[in-house]
């Protein structure tokens, strides 16, 4: 069980950042990784990464996340099946976790945004997600892994839940259930999509709201969990808020890379473990493609600028501000 922040896994030569690597649930095939994807994410400084898998029972895929794993990396596997929205009824079986936990795979976050109906159609209600965290995290742990508490949506309104009060709904009914300790040895996946906005702004669709999420499970808890933006960063052409410019291609580096900087430079909260940056690229598939980094489609199929930036920036380790994080070196 881990005890404190420092004691939980990370990769050596620790950044900070990575990626998540595929918006459809299929990984990019070994080959691919081996020869273009593995070899990009190391010249960008990547350490982490978040791979989609439906499926636990595809041997292709877990040779891919094998790969992840054996290259590196700390995989942060998002595994719920896709013919059906994940809440509140999918719950992991423990075979489908150990066959991860061989492979070295260490996290694992088995839902997505229960806060949306799109993810949570029949809109049960903290009470509901909160049970079936309970079952998905007694699931992982019998198999050795850290479960990670599903991450929100940014902001919400109604017929959608708000990011916030779904989480304290949860918070609030682990605690009236005596299941708090759910949450022993666990993380908390977070979507830390700034919508746009200067990453000094605080309100819920902010960069800085990972600091509320922080403060509040630690209100419950007692102590500081790892939180771990398993899709992070500013995306490509948004301009969600008018009072804000569109977010070009000098603002996505501009605004990305001080994200990443702030990793080397311990600007961040020390439980703020890792951004996994939303997303690297299609690989065979065309979704989301004004997010992706590199041979975005609506930058004329090149790379956008950060990808040039950051492989000429010098490699780091991310700097912590509390004593007693070991980072093991880079190979």
């Amino acid at each position: 069980m881990y005890k404190r922040l420092q004691d939980y896994p990370r990769p050596a030569g620790d950044s900070g950042y990575g990626f998540h690597i595929n918006a459809a649930p299929f990984p990019p095939k070994r080959d691919e990784l081996q020869s273009q994807v593995i070899p990009l994410m190391k010249s960008l400084g990547a350490t982490w990464v978040t791979v989609y898998v439906s499926s636990a029972d595809v041997q292709e895929w877990l040779d891919s996340v094998k790969l992840l794993v054996d290259s590196g990396f700390e995989v942060v596997v998002r595994y719920h099946v896709t013919n059906q929205p994940p809440h509140p009824d999918f719950v992991p079986s423990t075979e489908a976790i150990a066959r991860f936990r061989a492979l070295g795979v260490r996290y694992f976050v088995t839902g997505n945004e229960p806060n949306l109906g799109l993810e949570n159609p029949s809109r049960a209600g903290p009470d509901l997600i909160a049970q079936q965290w309970v079952a998905s995290s007694d699931r992982i742990k019998a198999a050795g892994g850290i479960p990670m508490m599903y991450p929100m949506s940014p902001g919400g309104r109604a017929p959608d839940y708000d990011a916030r009060a779904m989480l304290t709904g949860i918070l609030e009914w682990l605690k009236a259930n005596d299941a708090l300790d759910t949450l022993d040895g666990a993380a908390i996946a977070i979507h830390n999509r700034p919508h746009g906005k200067p990453l000094d702004s605080r309100d819920s669709t902010s960069f800085l709201d990972y600091e509320w999420i922080d403060d509040t499970v630690a209100s419950y808890l007692g102590k500081h969990i790892p939180l771990i933006g398993t899709e992070a960063g500013y995306a490509f052409g948004e301009q969600t808020v008018a009072q804000y410019p569109r977010i070009d291609g000098e603002l996505h580096k501009q605004y990305n890379m001080a994200i990443i900087t702030g990793f080397r430079d311990g600007r961040w909260r020390d439980s703020l473990f890792a951004q996994t940056f939303w997303i690297l690229s299609g690989f065979g598939y065309r979704e989301f493609i004004s997010d992706w980094w590199v041979e975005n489609p609506l930058n004329f199929g090149k790379d956008l600028p950060i990808v040039d930036a950051l492989k000429a920036m010098p490699k780091f380790t991310r700097k912590f501000n509390e004593p007693g994080f070991q980072t093991r070196p880079r190979p």
